[in-house]
C-alpha cells in the first residue's frame, strides 16, 4: 500500500533547506519553500564543500562542471613569522499549513523557542569573533608582480595562515576565476548578538586588523573590494531538534563558527538524512521518524559545533565539550583526525542503516539518487 505524500513547509531557502527540499521531493512529498530574502545582497562568496557533503550532492545529480567546482588538491598551513508558517508577501501576510514545518531559517531561528520551550539566543563567544569575506579576481592577482605568486600552480589549493587571534584562509573558486578570502579574528571589543553579514568594511580597517603580516599578504589584501563583515555567534547544542510537527535543520539546529569549514556540509547532511528518513512517512508515523532523524543527526552535529569553536590544531580546547556527544576518546587529537571525522562520514550509508532498523527490508527508492553514492572514505 502506497502512503499519501505529506505536505511539508520549509522555512528558509539556504543550502540546508534546499537540500531537504530536493530529497523530500525525491521521497514523494509535496514541498513548499518560504524565503523572505530577495537574495540580492549576496556577495557570491565560495563555500567549502567537503567530501562528507559532496558525495551526497553528486549522488543527487549535482553537475560539477555546471557548478564550476574547483577540486581541492592540497592545503598547507603557515604561522605568521613576524505550526503555522508565515510568508511575507508584498500584499501582506498569508498563512500556510501542512503536515510538517521544517525550520531552516538560520542562526536566529524563530522556531528554536517553540521546539525547546524557552528563549535560547545565539551569543558571542568568550573572545568576540569576527569574519571578513571578499573576492579578488584571479586575473587581477596574476597581473601584479607583487601578488602574481599567489596564483601560480594554484588550482585547487586551500591555504591557511595562522597567528594568535588571526587567521586568513583563501582558495580559488568559480572555475579558478576568483579567489575567495575569509579573514577570521578575535577581539575583546564587545559586539551585538546580531549576525549581519551585509555590513560593509573599508579596506583600511582590514589592513589595520592584519598589520604585521608579511608585505606580500598585505599587497593582496589591498586589492580587496566589497568587503563584508559580521560577528560570529555560538549557540550551545540543543537537547532536541523537533516538537510535534516542527523540526529544525541546518544553522537553526546547530550554528557553527567557521574554524572547521563544516557549517554548510552538516546542513547538507541534515537535508539528505531528513529526505531519506521521511521516505514513506505518514502523519501517523511522523513523530517516530522525526525521532529517528534526531537520533541520527544530533550527536554528530553537536560534536562538530564544539569542534568549530577551535582550529584543527587546538583539540584540547574542545575535547571535554565535544566528548559529551561522541565520547572523549573519539574526539580527534590532530588535524588528520579532524579530517577523518569530518570528511569520512557517509550520511547516506548511516541513514540507510537507520531506516532498515526502523523498517526491516527498507531500501532507497528507485531514482532517489541519480548515481550510486560513493562510500564514505577519506582520503
Amino acid at each position: 500500500m502506497t502512503s499519501s505524500p505529506l505536505n511539508i513547509l520549509i522555512v528558509g531557502a539556504g543550502i540546508g533547506g534546499l537540500a531537504a527540499a530536493l530529497t523530500l521531493r525525491r521521497a514523494g512529498h509535496n514541498v513548499h519553500i518560504y524565503e523572505r530574502s530577495g537574495l540580492n545582497n549576496e556577495i557570491g562568496a565560495a563555500i567549502h564543500v567537503a567530501p562528507n557533503a559532496s558525495r551526497g550532492l553528486l549522488a543527487l545529480g549535482l553537475d560539477p562542471v555546471a557548478a564550476r567546482f574547483v577540486n581541492a588538491k592540497k592545503s598547507w598551513r603557515a604561522d605568521s613569522t613576524t505550526l503555522t508558517c508565515f510568508h511575507e508577501a508584498d500584499e501582506g501576510w498569508s498563512v500556510a499549513s501542512g503536515d510538517l514545518v521544517v525550520a531552516a531559517d538560520g542562526v536566529h531561528s524563530k522556531a528554536v523557542e517553540a521546539v525547546i520551550g524557552h528563549h535560547n539566543p545565539a551569543l558571542p563567544t568568550e573572545k568576540y569573533n569576527f569574519c571578513y569575506r571578499f573576492l579578488i579576481p584571479t586575473a587581477e592577482l596574476a597581473a601584479d608582480p607583487e601578488t602574481a605568486s599567489w596564483t601560480e600552480g594554484d588550482d585547487g589549493k586551500l591555504k591557511l595562515i595562522v597567528t594568535e587571534g588571526r587567521r586568513l584562509v583563501w582558495y580559488p573558486c568559480r572555475d579558478n576565476e576568483q579567489h575567495n578570502f575569509v579573514a577570521i579574528f578575535s577581539t575583546d571589543d564587545e559586539v551585538k548578538n546580531v549576525e549581519d553579514y551585509r555590513t560593509p568594511l573599508e579596506v583600511s580597517a582590514l589592513l589595520e586588523t592584519y598589520k604585521g603580516f608579511h608585505p606580500s599578504v598585505l599587497a593582496v589584501l589591498k586589492k580587496a573590494k566589497d568587503i563584508k563583515q559580521w560577528p560570529l555567534l555560538f549557540r550551545a547544542p540543543l537537547p532536541t531538534w523537533y516538537r510535534g510537527k516542527l523540526a529544525l535543520l541546518g544553522d537553526a539546529a546547530h550554528p557553527m563558527l567557521p574554524h572547521q569549514g563544516q557549517g554548510g556540509g552538516i546542513a547538507i547532511e541534515d537535508g539528505i538524512a531528513l529526505g531519506m528518513i521521511l521516505t514513506g512517512a505518514t502523519p501517523e508515523n511522523l513523530t517516530s521518524r522525526l525521532a529517528l532523524y534526531e537520533g541520527l543527526r544530533l550527536n554528530r552535529a553537536s560534536a562538530i559545533q564544539h569542534f568549530s569553536n577551535a582550529g584543527q590544531d587546538e583539540p584540547e580546547k574542545i575535547r571535554e565539550a565535544a566528548g559529551k556527544y561522541i565520547g572523549v576518546d573519539n574526539v580527534p587529537k590532530n588535524p588528520e583526525g579532524f579530517f577523518e571525522f569530518n570528511f569520512g562520514y557517509d550520511v547516506i550509508h548511516d541513514a540507510k542503516l537507520a531506516m532498515q532498523k526502523e523498517v526491516p527490508g527498507w531500501e532507497v527508492p528507485e531514482n532517489f539518487f541519480e548515481s550510486e553514492p560513493g562510500r564514505g572514505t577519506y582520503p
